[in-house]
């Protein structure tokens, strides 16, 4: 189980999700591939930017219709 504070970003700095706690089973779905991917290996406190292409968050409800986004884990 990993838990963690989320904070989504466009490209151009504007934020557009922020301040959510989060908890996840890595290896099972429940998020973005790449957010997966990039806390693999993580300890505990430390932080990470993730950058998301658009083809992995398109179709998704809630997201911005943009080239990519950069979540803050």
């Amino acid at each position: 189980l990993f838990l963690n504070q989320l904070q989504g970003k466009l490209l151009s700095g504007k934020v557009f999700d922020t301040n959510r706690s989060h908890a996840f089973r890595v290896g099972k779905g429940e998020v973005l591939k790449a957010i997966e991917t990039g806390v693999i290996g993580m300890r505990r406190g430390a932080k990470a930017i993730i950058y998301c292409p658009a083809d992995s968050t398109q179709g998704i409800v809630g997201f911005p219709e943009e080239p990519a986004v950069i979540f803050e884990v």
